[in-house]
């Protein structure tokens, strides 16, 4: 994932070869030359474990809203959530959300990040309900991060179905809007 900041600098997030599989890369490069004016690497807790960066966002004051999917345990990703500090990406605060195990497996992972007006940080996340379930996710964090607000899933009804999520948007005053495709017949 990538944007462009107030300044006009380049952020990115992806995932590199680390020390131990696959970390969170996140980046910040000048806008006039490409410059790389800081990284970071980011690996979870469980040795071998893969982590995945997925999308960034940049704050109105300069700082970053770095998301990604992290494998602390066996059998469990996590959404990840982390602000950056924009003049040297050091880490302000993190939190993770994860869903509900099922069936010994919580695999859970981030898409599109959004910023509200009021700063408040959006996910659209895909949640492990079960083998036969992905459910499409909305989780909605405090600018200061923490456990989020609220969550919401659009067809948390019991039913057998996997969603993709798509994109997602916060307009001026707050009204969300998500796109989320739910595979199988009749898409």
């Amino acid at each position: 994932g990538g944007t462009v900041d107030a300044d006009g600098d380049v952020l990115l997030i992806g995932t590199v070869d680390g020390a131990d599989v696959k970390d969170i890369w996140v980046g910040k490069l000048a806008g006039g030359d490409g410059a790389p004016l800081w990284t970071r690497v980011f690996d979870g807790q469980l040795d071998a474990g893969e982590d995945y960066g997925t999308s960034v966002v940049a704050t109105p004051a300069g700082d970053v809203i770095a998301v990604g999917q992290i494998r602390d345990v066996l059998n469990d990703t996590d959404v990840w959530i982390s602000k950056l500090a924009g003049a040297d990406g050091s880490p302000l605060w993190t939190t993770t959300w994860t869903g509900t195990p099922s069936d010994g497996y919580s695999i859970d992972a981030p898409g599109p990040v959004a910023l509200g007006p009021d700063g408040s940080i959006h996910v659209l996340a895909r949640e492990y309900v079960g083998a036969k379930t992905i459910e499409a996710t909305l989780l909605k964090f405090a600018a200061d991060g923490g456990k989020p607000l609220w969550t919401a899933s659009p067809l948390a009804d019991g039913s057998e179905h996997k969603h993709n999520i798509g994109p997602l948007a916060v307009g001026p005053d707050g009204e969300i809007a998500m796109g989320v495709v739910r595979d199988g017949p009749g898409s």
